[in-house]
């Protein structure tokens, strides 16, 4: 039982991190950061970090990422 509990908690970490470089995720994040506004830098720093992770793993394109940082 112990395999199976550190066999699932280490699927939802990574499971977590694949959906971060999903298209989806990006216009959630961007969605809730316009609903809850913060600190620019801090939004520039989280969508270049999130959406280069997106780019490198192909699900979305350099020009996509453009069009969604605007």
């Amino acid at each position: 039982m112990e395999l199976v509990r550190k066999l699932r908690a280490e699927y939802r970490a990574n499971n977590y991190y694949r959906r971060m470089e999903t298209r989806d995720f990006i216009e959630a994040f961007i969605q809730k950061s316009t609903e809850q506004p913060g600190e620019l830098r801090h939004y520039i720093q989280d969508f270049t970090t999130i959406s280069a992770k997106a780019v490198a793993v192909g699900n979305l394109t350099e020009q996509e990422k453009g069009w969604l940082f605007i």
